[in-house]
């Protein structure tokens, strides 16, 4: 009989304490990476909560990708989060689609619409839907893309009839509830409530209200246990909101001058943000206690409110925003076990002042109240903040001055497209690397005196960069020049007009008007009488340029209307008048460019004595994944002179003063590199990653499609010391989509899970019958998004070890269940290829493999039930190990009640399969889940006896039933469990140990090993059957300080001593 051990399976089940281990201090480690996006993963942990394998972890994290002008503060400080993985974002694309349903998800239907005119009134079936798009108010064309990050799973999805379906592929179960709630079951049968919690409410016509962020109400394990989140507090806010619009013609006409198009416009307006805030997270062990600044124990420099955020009424502004200032961990009898606080300050203006946007809030430093130690931080203030809603960022949003000011115009100065090349009148929005970092974190020290500097710069990406120069071609003059003898030409004039054809290939075209004048009269601005005198004048359609003599040079847009050129001269001189045509010819150049945003560029540890460690980041191949989008194309109708003609229609860009005025599928990582290499002084490690584009482009009028998701897979890592490779690892992956026709949409291709039109509605007119019939019709310029999913199938891993000129590979091979769309998408064999050829394989079978409809439906599909290990040597074949994993097929069982729990776990005779054995059985669970009794192979069973109010197992009782154990020796050693729960930690636990003792002579004929507890921190003692008891003394911060044998005072084994520096 070959098999696991049972024993082994028990372990998991149940977690019986061994040793108690020392606390681990806070010092200087390296940093997590996240080398494809070129962050460093800064996370200050508070408290982890675990519940039946799931880890539930608090913390603050750092963004070190940089500050941009317009971030608010969190309620833990600019830059700063508090990290929960409970939530879902929502990001709108076009229209929110709980009040805007998605109108097209089938791409043959929406061709029907796009590809021809559209004849209104006359009953053509699609009218009324075409209709509704041009008005906007009842249609979306593009879904709206959700992001979740919970405990055990993290993705994207879309909603089709209120069903998520994911990006990229898993097996989570998405169902929207109700208008702002979900439920989401991830493949292990947890199951998460989730609902809405921030909202945003547009300060600007046109800007919608919508809940953008949902959070977790409760989540039960399948094991049955719960979590419950609590959100009591609130906090509401106005930000200054401003969008500026100009407009610019694609094409010259000849009427250019009648536009229904402002050629500038701006609204000004306030956005208003409303969050709920976590106030409290129940688990069943302990609780979570967020305190804020408007608890009278908590303020921020003397005031409950914030000065950083504010809501104005009138001329009044209303402070009211909190900051997180307390959090306290307490184990069920309310003993303190965890107690941070988090002290701050503000980033301030060069000029003090009561206007919010001047301020932001600033984490100094986190205390730890227990064990009396300090987190303290360092930010870059080489300048002071400008303020924010004003004119200071650079194109992606990040700060690139610091005027405040809002009064110029806020266009980029360039913007570029293939049919606009250059735009004159905004501000230079470029990265300006004096100002990127202001505000950065650049030193965390630590409770051991030790510290960590972090030092950044500026994204870069290798891109075509543009230079225009101004060609002049001459076209027409006029000249008037006295001549001798010759008398009637004082007066002279010219009538013409410039064909649409001489200039429409031109870029942004323009006519000078240069009127020269020699006449005595040339610098008068007030008709002076001189002895000899010109003037000139110039009309284009209905504009004149003149003067009283003083020369001048007139610029006007390029059209085909008539101009007339006249010249009046007195006596012996000499005036003219010329038409040169402008145009601006562009050159390209490719060339490293500074993008918004930052990256690391070095971290040095220091261990409180000298450097420890320096990291230094070389990034290449770097990829644009959000270029600035501040362009949008339109139509104006230009009316016909003639009746018999249709009017014309005018393309127009219209260009904003934000990139987010344009709704885009863009990736929210700004760049990201294909390729990056760390080094430090033992050698370096290179890191390559797969792109889902190639685009080096820093503007964009086009969508790009949404599959950013396939970007940043590691598809190899080598590691390399004096030029040598040493070690190299390769990945392989898959993307396999067979599961999106389940979405409901019907798209264009097999790739797709979804889609999304940009649609540009034209009321126009046709012809219909003789010249001169026309009628109503709408026709569409449209944009199609492709939505991608895909389950990322990792299939292989090679490994290469170099000694000198040899090598020694080693491979991992998986293959998937994935050729069924309604059955998940699961490993279903592991293979291990060792460099001798040898292989061992893995093969697992799950819930729809073995019929298991229960596990199915509680959507517990990603635990394998079967498992067999084969081993190949030269060519033959044996199995080393089969077993299988018995969960009830329906509920209840007198076994687990109404909890899906295993029941058992098989064994298979390698030599006979057909005989199984039981290698462990699951005799009973208590209604919570945990596991009272169990037998292994042998046919011995050990009871557990679960006390401190259900949550630590105090008993093991080996060879025996729990029938066979009395009741009320159960109930002396969990009442006094209970007890001994209720007490401060390191309390006195003789009466614990006294009804231990008690029981252990009460039961004298079994092994019994006893276990106590202080809640939260850990083991006090452990009697094993021997009666050699070992104690676990702790410090009053919950650390390890000594091990001692049979009680407090006893022979001393281990000792434990902690050092930090304050």
């Amino acid at each position: 009989m070959v098999g696991d051990n049972g024993q082994s399976h028990v372990t998991n089940m149940i977690p019986l304490p061994t040793t108690a281990n020392a606390y681990s201090l806070n010092k200087v480690e390296k940093l997590p990476m996240d080398y494809f996006r070129g962050k460093a993963n800064i996370n200050i942990p508070i408290y982890t909560i675990s519940v039946n394998g799931i880890n539930i972890p608090i913390a603050l994290s750092y963004n070190t990708g940089g500050i941009r002008l317009g971030e608010v503060a969190s309620t833990v400080g600019l830059g700063w989060g508090l990290f929960i993985p409970n939530s879902i974002s929502k990001a709108i694309m076009g229209k929110d689609d709980d009040n805007y349903p998605v109108r097209f998800k089938s791409f043959a239907e929406s061709q029907n619409y796009l590809n021809s005119y559209i004849d209104y009134g006359t009953g053509d079936a699609r009218e009324e839907t075409i209709e509704q798009l041009y008005e906007g108010n009842t249609y979306d064309t593009m879904p709206d893309i959700f992001n979740y990050n919970l405990p055990t799973v993290s993705g994207g999805f879309i909603l089709n009839n209120n069903v998520g379906y994911t990006i990229p592929q898993d097996n989570t179960k998405i169902q929207k509830t109700g208008t702002n709630t979900f439920t989401l079951t991830d493949d292990k049968g947890n199951t998460f409530w989730i609902s809405g919690k921030n909202s945003v409410n547009g300060g600007i016509p046109g800007e919608m209200n919508y809940v953008n962020s949902y959070a977790i109400d409760s989540l039960k394990t399948a094991e049955g246990k719960t979590v419950e989140f609590v959100y009591a507090k609130n906090q509401s806010y106005m930000e200054n909101s401003i969008r500026e619009n100009a407009y610019i013609p694609l094409l010259i006409m000849a009427d250019s001058s009648t536009s229904m198009l402002s050629k500038y416009d701006i609204i000004r307006g306030k956005t208003d943000y409303s969050e709920k805030l976590i106030s409290k997270i129940i688990f069943p062990e302990g609780e979570v206690i967020f305190e804020y600044s408007d608890n009278p124990l908590y303020p921020i420099e003397n005031n409950a409110y914030r000065k950083d955020i504010g809501t104005t009424i009138g001329t009044t502004t209303l402070k009211n925003g909190i900051a997180l200032r307390n959090i306290k961990v307490y184990n069920k009898a309310s003993v303190l076990i965890k107690d941070y606080t988090f002290n701050y300050s503000y980033f301030n203006p060069q000029t003090p002042s009561d206007i919010p946007q001047d301020y932001r809030l600033k984490l100094d430093n986190v205390y730890d109240n227990v064990q009396n130690t300090y987190h303290r931080f360092s930010y870059n203030e080489t300048s002071y903040f400008p303020r924010r809603s004003t004119n200071n960022d650079d194109y992606w949003g990040y700060i690139n001055n610091i005027i405040n000011t809002d009064d110029d115009h806020n266009f980029p100065k360039e913007t570029f497209n293939d049919a606009v090349p250059k735009y004159i009148g905004g501000r230079d929005r470029k990265v300006n690397t004096n100002f990127s970092q202001l505000g950065m974190l650049t030193r965390i020290t630590y409770p051991t005196g030790g510290y960590k500097n972090l030092y950044y710069e500026n994204n870069t990406a290798l891109t075509t960069q543009y230079d225009f120069q101004i060609q002049r071609d001459h076209y027409e003059e006029l000249d008037n020049v006295y001549k001798p003898g010759v008398y009637g030409d004082n007066s002279s004039e010219k009538l013409f007009s410039i064909p649409s054809s001489v200039f429409s290939n031109m870029s942004n075209p323009k006519f000078e008007f240069s009127f020269t004048n020699w006449c005595d009269n040339n610098n008068d601005n007030v008709g002076t009488i001189h002895p000899t005198s010109c003037i000139g004048a110039v009309k284009i359609g209905d504009r004149t340029f003149t003067s009283n003599g003083k020369q001048f040079v007139k610029t006007v847009d390029a059209s085909t209307s008539p101009i007339k050129l006249s010249l009046y001269r007195v006596d012996e001189c000499g005036c003219g008048l010329s038409v040169d045509i402008l145009s601006e010819i562009r050159t390209e150049a490719t060339q490293i460019t500074n993008i918004g945003g930052l990256r690391i560029k070095k971290i040095e540890d220091f261990d409180g004595n000298g450097i420890q460690n320096v990291f230094q980041y070389k990034y290449e191949n770097a990829v644009i994944n959000q270029p600035f989008v501040f362009m949008k194309k339109i139509y104006r109708e230009i009316p016909s002179s003639n009746p018999s003609f249709a009017p014309s229609y005018d393309p127009f860009m219209k260009i904003s003063n934000s990139s987010s005025a344009s709704s885009s599928y863009f990736s929210s990582d700004i760049v990201s590199y294909s390729k990056v290499t760390e080094y430090n002084d033992n050698g370096e490690t290179v890191y390559n990653f797969s792109q889902s584009n190639s685009n080096v482009s820093l503007t964009e009028t086009k969508f790009y499609n949404y599959d950013h998701w396939k970007g940043g897979l590691l598809l190899s890592k080598s590691y390399k010391k004096n030029n040598d490779t040493l070690r190299e690892e390769t990945n392989e992956y898959i993307f396999n989509p067979l599961k999106n026709p389940l979405s409901g949409y019907l798209p264009h291709t097999n790739d797709e899970i979804a889609f999304a039109f940009v649609l540009n509605v034209l009321k126009t007119k046709v012809q219909r019958g003789p010249v001169g019939n026309f009628i109503d019709a709408f026709g569409i310029d449209e944009n199609y998004i492709k939505i991608e999913s895909a389950k990322v199938e990792h299939v292989a891993t090679t490994t290469k070890e170099f000694f000198g000129n040899k090598s020694v590979v080693t491979k991992v091979l998986n293959n998937y269940w994935d050729t069924d769309i309604n059955k998940p998408f699961n490993v279903r064999s592991t293979e291990n290829i060792l460099p001798s050829g040898e292989s061992v394989k893995t093969e697992y079978q799950y819930a729809h493999q073995t019929g298991n409809q229960l596990l199915i439906d509680k959507n517990m599909i990603a635990t394998p039930l079967e498992t067999e290990t084969k081993q190949t040597v030269n060519g033959t074949t044996n199995i080393l190990s089969k077993s299988k994993t018995v969960f009830p097929t329906a509920l209840p069982t007198p076994q687990t009640g109404d909890l899906v729990l295993p029941m058992s776990v098989l064994s298979y005779d390698l030599q006979n399969p057909a005989t199984v054995a039981n290698e462990v059985k699951y005799d009973k669970y208590d209604p919570k889940g945990n596991i009272q009794q169990y037998t292994t192979k042998d046919g011995v069973s050990t009871v557990i006896i679960w006390g401190y109010n259900g949550t630590q197992p105090i008993a093991k009782i080996e060879n025996a039933k729990l029938e066979g154990i009395g009741q009320s020796f159960i109930d002396s050693i969990v009442n006094a469990s209970n007890t001994d729960a209720a007490a401060e930690s390191n309390n006195d636990e003789t009466n614990l140990l006294n009804a231990f003792k008690t029981f252990r002579d009460n039961l004298s004929g079994y092994q019994i090993t006893t276990y106590s507890y202080d809640p939260l921190i850990g083991v006090r003692s452990i009697t094993p059957p021997s009666g050699i008891r070992e104690v676990y003394l702790y410090d009053t911060a919950g650390r390890l300080k000594e091990v001692r044998e049979h009680n407090n005072t006893g022979k001393l084994l281990k000792e434990f001593n902690y050092h930090y520096k304050n």
